[in-house]
């Protein structure tokens, strides 16, 4: 014996899928375009303190430059998945990727 759901059933599993959706959605675009504006604006913390001294020497001491280039990568990524989640949510997840992987080199 089958169960079947009623339409009222699937719409509201269909209603907490949207809802999940929506808030990663909201969340892989607002962070990292908050993230990247940081980098500027040093609102939320000094993100030159968090790179380390030997990625600092291997940019010829232009750490600050390359706080600056990634802040530009965070914000085109956020905007795009704003515009094309399809495409930019592979982006973001090999740039969050990448990061981590960096930080574990370079601890």
């Amino acid at each position: 014996m089958t169960e079947t759901k009623t339409t009222a059933e699937y719409s509201t599993a269909d209603g907490y899928a949207r809802q999940a959706y929506l808030i990663l959605k909201f969340a892989f675009i607002v962070a990292p375009i908050l993230a990247g504006a940081d980098k500027f604006l040093h609102l939320l913390v000094n993100w030159d303190q968090y790179l380390p001294p030997v990625v600092n020497s291997l940019v010829g001491g232009r750490g600050h430059e390359l706080m600056l280039a990634v802040g530009v990568i965070e914000i085109v990524a956020g905007l795009g998945v704003a515009l094309k989640p399809k495409i930019f949510a592979y982006v973001v997840s090999a740039w969050l990727l990448a990061l981590g992987r960096l930080s574990q080199i370079f601890d």
